[in-house]
C-alpha cells in the first residue's frame, strides 16, 4: 500500500538478511536487479547461507514449497513481506508472482518474474516433478546468478470505505482490508472524472460486495464457515452404460458421452497430494491401525503437514499463510483424506467441534458443562469412516483422559427435549431478489445446488457468518446450530439435490457504545421462529415445536 512516489524495498537474502541489497523503486516502474549466491561455496555446504535459513519463519509466506529443507530470499518494505523465493532441492523455474494473489495473469501493483534455474545436479529433477514423483535428496551445485525484475505501480486512483482501502486501477477493482486477504472484486472499474460522485463510486462497490458474498458458494471449493473450512471432495457418479454395448442387433448410434464437468486443476492438485498424504500416513502417524477408529496427531507437527496444506489448498494458504490450527482427516479404504481444517488463534478444535468432527454431532445435541464443551483439543484428528460411534466414542475418551488429561466420561442417553419436528414436502422457492442455484465445482463433477438463506428478522449480504453446502440432513443441523434446537425431519419428500446455505448475522466488531444493539441484533438473526419462518418461505418445510425422546450425548467431569 504505497503513499509517497518512492519507496525504498529491501532485498534480503534468507531471514538474517545476510546479503541485503536496497531498491528504490519509483513511478518510471521497473528496476532489474541481480544476486550472486554462491558466496564462494555449493549450496550443498552447509557453510552456504541458503542452508543456514530457518524455515520454519519463512514459510508463513505466500508462496507455496513443497519440501521441508528450503531457504528463501524475502523481498520486503520496512513493515510487508511482498515475495519470497523459495529454495529447496530444486528451483522452480519461469515463477511469476502478484501481491494480489487472485491476478496473477492482469496487471498489478506488485510483480515479480524470477529465472530462476540456477542450480544442478546429480538428478533430473524437472521430468520427476512433471511424472509426480518425489524428488529424492540431491547434492547441488551453484551454477550462476539469479536475475530478479522488479515492476512497480502505485496505485492511480484509491477509495476508502470504513477503513478498507479500494485500489481503482487500470480496469480492476480490488479491496486492500485493514484485515485479511487482498482480492479483486468481480466489477467493472467505475467511471471517475471531475464530475464523479465519491457516494456513486462507493455504492457501486458495496454492491459488488454484496453480490460477491452471496456467490462465494460457486467457487471452486466448498463454501465454509467462519472458523471450519470442510475440504470433502465428490466422486462422480457412475456412468451409464452405453444402450449398444451389449446388444446383438442393431442398435442407434451410441450417445455423446456426458461432457466432463470436473476440475483439471483440482485433479492436479489431487495427484500432486496423494504421496504427501501417504507419506503422513506411513511415517509421521497420521495413518490408522486396523484396532483403532480414532487418533489424535499432537503438536509440534511435522513438516510434511504444512506442505500438504500448501500443495492441497494453494488458495486457502495464500489467504492464510500460517496454516490451519488443527485439522480432520478420514481414513477410507487405507487412504487418508482430509476432511476440514479449522484457523485462527484457537487451540484447534473446541471439544464440541471435534464431537462435530468425529461424529457429526452438532451442538444441540451435546450437554455439558460450557467451559468443558467449548475447551480447546489441540492437534490433528484421524477418524475411520465406517467405524461404529460407540467404538469411536470409548478410543476418544481413552485420548481426552491418557493425553490431554481430561478425566471425563461420554455418553449416549435418551432423554425427552424439546425439538423442531419438519414436515411436509420439500419445494424450493428463492427469495425474492436472491439466485436460486448455485453451482459448485468439484474435483470430477460440477454440481447445482439449491441455494437457501438462513436469516432471521434480516438478510445480512457479506456479513461474514460463513455457510456450508451439503445434504439435508447436514442442512437441518446447521440450522438446529443455528437456532440452538434439535430438529427432527418427517419430511415426506427430500430434496433431490444438496443445498447450499448461506448464513445472516453481523459478524464484525462493534464499537463499545454499539454493544447492547448488536446483542440485540444477534439475538434476531438466531430467534427461531423468524429463522424456521423464513426456511419455511423458501422450502415449503413445517416446523412445529413438540417434547420428544432424543439421543443426547453427555459430556461430563469423573
Amino acid at each position: 500500500r504505497p503513499d509517497a512516489d518512492r519507496q525504498q524495498v529491501e532485498v534480503s537474502l534468507g531471514n538474517d538478511r545476510q546479503t541485503m541489497k536496497t531498491v528504490e523503486l519509483n513511478q518510471a516502474g521497473a528496476t532489474h536487479v541481480e544476486f550472486d549466491l554462491t558466496d564462494g561455496t555449493e549450496i550443498s555446504s552447509g557453510t552456504h547461507p541458503l542452508r543456514k535459513q530457518i524455515f520454519q519463519s519463512a514459510r508463513r509466506t505466500r508462496s507455496p514449497p513443497t519440501r521441508s529443507d528450503h531457504s528463501a530470499i524475502w523481498f520486503h518494505s520496512a513493515d510487508h513481506v511482498h515475495f519470497v523465493l523459495y529454495h529447496a532441492g530444486f528451483l522452480q523455474t519461469g515463477l511469476s508472482y502478484s501481491e494480489y494473489a487472485d491476478t496473477r495473469h492482469s496487471s498489478a501493483l506488485w510483480k515479480f518474474n524470477g529465472n530462476v534455474n540456477a542450480l544442478s545436479g546429480r538428478h533430473i529433477v524437472d521430468s520427476a516433478i512433471q511424472a509426480g514423483e518425489p524428488v529424492q535428496d540431491v547434492e547441488w551445485t551453484h551454477k550462476r546468478a539469479i536475475p530478479i525484475r522488479f515492476e512497480y505501480r502505485p496505485p492511480e486512483l484509491t477509495l476508502t470505505i470504513d477503513g478498507d482501502q479500494f485500489d481503482l486501477t487500470s480496469g480492476r477493482v480490488f479491496v486492500i482490508p485493514v484485515e485479511g486477504a487482498i482480492r479483486q472484486l468481480d466489477m467493472d472499474p467505475p467511471s471517475v472524472d471531475e464530475h464523479s460522485s465519491i457516494d456513486q463510486v462507493a455504492s457501486r462497490i458495496q454492491k459488488s460486495l454484496s453480490e460477491s458474498a452471496e456467490s462465494q458458494d460457486e467457487r471452486e471449493d466448498p463454501p465454509h464457515d467462519a472458523r471450519n473450512s470442510t475440504t470433502e471432495e465428490k466422486e462422480p457418479d457412475q456412468d451409464e452404460p452405453n444402450p449398444g454395448d451389449e446388444s446383438t442387433t442393431a442398435s442407434p448410434p451410441a450417445e455423446e458421452p456426458a461432457a466432463d464437468t470436473g476440475s483439471e486443476l483440482l485433479r492436479r492438485i489431487r495427484a500432486a497430494s496423494a504421496p504427501v498424504l501417504a507419506d503422513m500416513s506411513e511415517n509421521h502417524g497420521y495413518g490408522l491401525k486396523p484396532s483403532q477408529a480414532v487418533q489424535r496427531v499432537a503438536p509440534p507437527f511435522p513438516d510434511v503437514r504444512m506442505d500438504y496444506y500448501l500443495i492441497s489448498h494453494p488458495s486457502q494458504a495464500e489467504a492464510i499463510p500460517d496454516g490451519p490450527s488443527g485439522m480432520v482427516f478420514r481414513w477410507e479404504n487405507d487412504k487418508l483424506r482430509n476432511w476440514s481444517m479449522t484457523f485462527g488463534g484457537r487451540d484447534g478444535y473446541s471439544m464440541t467441534e471435534v464431537f462435530d468432527a468425529l461424529l457429526g454431532i452438532k451442538s444441540q445435541e451435546i450437554e455439558g458443562e460450557a467451559d468443558l464443551l467449548n475447551q480447546g483439543l489441540p492437534g490433528d484428528w484421524i477418524v475411520r469412516t465406517d467405524a461404529a460411534k460407540e467404538d469411536v466414542l470409548e478410543q476418544l475418551t481413552s485420548i481426552l483422559r491418557d493425553e490431554l488429561n481430561l478425566n471425563v466420561r461420554l455418553e449416549f442417553r435418551t432423554v425427552k427435549r424439546d425439538v423442531y419436528v419438519a414436515t411436509d414436502r420439500y419445494e424450493f422457492t428463492p427469495l425474492a431478489g436472491q439466485k436460486g442455484e448455485g453451482e459448485l465445482q468439484l474435483t470430477d463433477e460440477k454440481i447445482q445446488t439449491d441455494r437457501v438463506q438462513i436469516f432471521g428478522k434480516e438478510l445480512k449480504p457479506n456479513s461474514g457468518a460463513g455457510g456450508g453446502t451439503g445434504e439435508f440432513d447436514e442442512f437441518l443441523g446447521w440450522l438446529g446450530r443455528w437456532i440452538d434446537a434439535p430438529i427432527v425431519s418427517e419430511v415426506t419428500e427430500r430434496p433431490s439435490r444438496q443445498i447450499s446455505w448461506r448464513l445472516h448475522e453481523n459478524s464484525f466488531k462493534t464499537h463499545p457504545s454499539r454493544r447492547d444493539a448488536h446483542e440485540a441484533e444477534r439475538r434476531e438473526a438466531h430467534d427461531a421462529d423468524l429463522v424456521l419462518k423464513n426456511i419455511t418461505k423458501q422450502t415449503n418445510l413445517r416446523f412445529t415445536k413438540e417434547t420428544r425422546p432424543i439421543p443426547i450425548l453427555f459430556v461430563e467431569r469423573r
